[in-house]
């Protein structure tokens, strides 16, 4: 009977070392688990990141191209002010053509009324 008790005792303490050693795997493997998840969700954090990235770079450059293909909103105001001033000084000229029309016609008028007659860059006198 004492051997029972003995055997029994023992079964007992390797039954509650088993279930220790279980208990302790299990935690293990849960923490294992916990870290492995961590990993996993830091490098999808860092690829995210890196992609938003690249995404901001290529916006960047895709805008500096459209920045050195157009002019900027200050350029566009010298752009506005060149062209109205191009545009007053076409004007200018198209009034001082006007006006010089008009003495070319007055002068052959007058040359014609004294029968002078131009022809050919030459003046003849009648």
């Amino acid at each position: 009977k004492l051997n029972q008790v003995v055997l029994q005792k023992h079964q007992k303490n390797l039954a509650n070392d088993v279930n220790r050693e279980t208990d302790e795997a299990v935690i293990k493997t849960q923490q294992a688990e916990v870290k492995n998840a961590e990993e996993i969700k830091v490098k999808q954090v860092e690829a995210a990141k890196v992609k938003e990235i690249q995404e901001t770079e290529a916006l960047a450059s895709s805008y500096g191209n459209q920045l050195a293909s157009t002019p900027s909103a200050s350029n566009d105001d010298e752009v506005v002010i060149l062209t109205k001033a191009k545009y007053e000084r076409l004007l200018q000229s198209a009034e001082k053509v006007d006006k010089l029309e008009e003495k070319l016609l007055q002068i052959l008028n007058l040359l014609q009324q004294r029968n002078i007659v131009i022809s050919d860059g030459l003046t003849t006198q009648n």
